[in-house]
């Protein structure tokens, strides 16, 4: 009986332990496509129902990392908007991993940028990610 008792007690420590430790960060896929892709499939450009841009948009680019070019529309506050199709506006908006680059970048410089997806963008607002880094 005691044995029992202490089993159950070391079961329950352990519950314990696993349910309080930390979780891993969930690991990041790494996604090729580019923004006319993207776009094509889940933005303006789509012509497929609001329902599919959003399962495709959380299937095969959330949560990805990309690798975008484009030239800087904005820059400020450790985020920075990019143009990346020649249109003039801003289709991607990242944070920046480390928030000073931001400073150095100035508007109409050519850029290529790695970041983590985050939400789908549209014919008014851009695709947003975070932790971008500033590959040039």
């Amino acid at each position: 009986m005691k044995v029992v008792k202490v089993i159950g007690g070391i079961l329950g420590l352990l519950a314990v332990v696993v349910i309080l430790m930390p979780s891993a960060p969930t690991p990041v896929s790494v996604s090729k496509a580019t923004f006319e892709q993207v776009d094509q499939a889940t933005g303006c450009q789509s012509k497929n129902s609001s329902d599919k841009k959003e399962h495709l948009f959380d299937t095969q680019f959330k949560n990805h990392q990309l690798t975008w070019s484009g030239v800087v529309v904005t820059a400020g506050d450790g985020n920075v908007s990019i143009d990346t199709n020649g249109a003039g506006t801003q289709d991607l908006r990242v944070s920046l991993k480390d928030k000073q680059q931001a400073v150095e970048l100035q508007k109409g410089q050519k850029i290529t940028v790695q970041f983590t997806m985050n939400n789908i963008g549209g014919c008014v607002l851009p695709y947003s990610g975070s932790d971008a880094i500033v590959m040039n």
